[in-house]
């Protein structure tokens, strides 16, 4: 009879204690998501500070505001990249009815570029920049600051193209002249331009090559090798060695494995080497043209295209002596290699894949001719050549783009 007089009580005790409890915990909870509010529009602050900032070329006070702003809220360039982005669709439908309504066709220079409608970006961009008037990008300075330096929105496009043809250089770097349009709008047009992409074609070409389309899609989809690397293929295969003294039962299996490099230079000229050596080694041979033509390592030839298919002719000379460090080449002993090989693409890149079609050797010697091909069925012998990318061949610009 006790515990059931007591357990109304309990109840009455436990159901004060949740109530309480509840409140302390809503009480914690609001405290908490003032306190994160608070944080948050300070990060937003100094971010809106930064951002001023760096726009008027403080870049060392733009860093510092970006760095206390991240402190407090990490993702608050994410959040406030979200608030601006739905303030600009809020603005945009407001604008859209506000036309509807007043029966005009009035479009902002922001709307354009965001325009599902508009599918061409190069149209687009050109619109967005002459509604807008910043020229080819917009200047981070605001209104009123004094710079004693001229800003890169104040150069006109000629010079602009000038500075593009060095940076794809008569290397046809044209991968840099694509991350460079990847900088801004008014960089993704100049990085368009069909002049640069014309000189790139002829120097590809020749001067008779007319495209379909335009020169840019022309030099993208139309087969030929690259240039910023070399193609290599790795030969291997197995041998037995001689019997030793103590043991004439077992032979010893030696594995012998070699490489094959090709370099492409833009002028219709290449380099082509044999080595044994390690790959990083045979690369650095090739990576100097001027060393590379003077070494006798190194052969060089010329090629040139027809359709998909890369024709190479490679004429070495051997030497029958040197003395006092010049050396004397015997012209009645040489050798002229004739190559044809296909241009294909892999899964992850386009014409770095060369397959074998043909192969002859010609040897002029004692004023006759001996030509001999060669059989390609093995591919042990004969592999592919794949293209690997070599960062150091377009490391610097050596000459202007030019015809």
């Amino acid at each position: 009879m006790e515990e059931n007089g007591n357990q109304p009580m309990n109840e009455q005790v436990l159901s004060e204690f949740r109530s309480q409890w509840k409140q302390e915990l809503e009480g914690t909870q609001n405290d908490e998501i003032n306190r994160n509010d608070e944080e948050e529009q300070e990060a937003r602050s100094l971010f809106q500070l930064g951002v001023d900032l760096e726009r008027k070329g403080k870049c060392f006070e733009a860093i510092r505001a970006y760095k206390r702003a991240i402190q407090l809220v990490p993702d608050i360039e994410f959040r406030a990249y979200s608030q601006s982005s739905q303030q600009k669709q809020k603005l945009r439908n407001d604008s859209k009815n506000n036309n509807n309504q007043t029966g005009t066709s009035h479009q902002n220079a922001e709307d354009i570029g965001e325009d599902d409608s508009v599918d061409d970006l190069v149209e687009a961009f050109q619109r967005d920049l002459s509604l807008s008037n910043k020229g080819v990008c917009e200047s981070t300075y605001g209104a009123g600051t004094i710079s004693t330096s001229l800003h890169i929105s104040s150069l006109p496009v000629e010079v602009f193209l000038v500075i593009l043809k060095w940076l794809v250089s008569s290397d046809l770097d044209f991968k840099s002249l694509e991350k460079f349009g990847q900088v801004c709008k008014g960089f993704y047009l100049l990085s368009r331009d069909s002049e640069v992409w014309k000189l790139g074609c002829i120097k590809v070409w020749g001067p008779n090559v007319s495209p379909t389309s335009t020169w840019r899609e022309m030099f993208i989809t139309r087969p030929r090798v690259n240039f910023n690397g070399c193609y290599i293929a790795k030969i291997n295969y197995q041998r037995y060695g001689e019997n030793s003294f103590q043991d004439q039962f077992y032979r010893p299996l030696q594995i012998v494995e070699y490489f094959r490099l090709i370099r492409f230079l833009p002028n219709g000229t290449l380099l082509m080497m044999t080595s044994a050596d390690e790959l990083q080694t045979s690369v650095n041979k090739i990576k100097s043209v001027q060393n590379a033509l003077q070494s006798r390592d190194v052969l060089k030839g010329r090629y040139h295209y027809q359709d998909s298919t890369v024709l190479i002719v490679i004429k070495k000379q051997q030497f029958s002596s040197q003395k006092f460090k010049r050396k004397i080449i015997n012209e009645d002993n040489s050798y002229t290699f004739f190559l044809e090989l296909e241009i294909t693409d892999t899964p992850k890149k386009k014409f770095s894949k060369l397959m074998w079609k043909h192969y002859a050797i010609s040897q002029f010697r004692n004023n006759e001719e001996r030509a001999s091909d060669f059989d390609l069925r093995s591919s042990t012998k004969y592999p592919p050549f794949y293209f690997s990318p070599v960062r150091s061949f377009h490391a610097e610009s050596n000459e202007c783009l030019r015809v």
